[in-house]
């Protein structure tokens, strides 16, 4: 078969869905049907032993790049939303890097881990204090 070949076969082969995984496992508690590590094993799982390696790999990569978090934040206990993103990076491993980013750009997931939800209010006392000169105003340009 060969590198070539090898590479070929991958490039054809259809892609695994971990979204339909994360379904496919819920479980029958309707309070947590979708437990946080649900993503982590269904990655774990098409990681090793998929059929699809190349784009798992490939689309773990670009998940170090165009990165989204459930730790902490606006993405914590929503695992289908993170499932949803990677079988998004998963489709387009192969693809176009300029409508990746498109389609990175407007995915919910994306926009949820960019939002300030769940963001602690800021403390007013790390604001900087602008402070002047003695005698009121800043330099004066006019004498430089």
């Amino acid at each position: 078969l060969g590198y070539e070949g090898w590479i070929n076969k991958q490039l054809k082969l259809k892609t695994s869905g971990h979204l339909t995984n994360v379904f496919a496992n819920a479980n029958r508690d309707p309070s947590d049907m979708y437990p946080g590590e649900l993503t982590f094993n269904t990655w774990w799982k098409h990681s090793v032993s998929a059929p699809d390696q190349l784009r798992q790999r490939v689309a773990f990569a670009l998940s170090q790049i165009l990165v989204i978090s459930d730790q902490n934040g606006a993405l914590e206990g929503n695992p289908t939303a993170i499932a949803h993103y990677y079988d998004l990076l998963s489709t387009n491993a192969f693809g176009n890097y300029r409508t990746l980013l498109e389609q990175v750009t407007l995915h919910p997931t994306m926009g949820q881990y960019l939002s300030m939800f769940r963001n602690r209010k800021p403390d007013p006392a790390q604001n900087i204090r602008w402070v002047t000169p003695e005698g009121g105003g800043g330099p004066n340009y006019s004498e430089m």
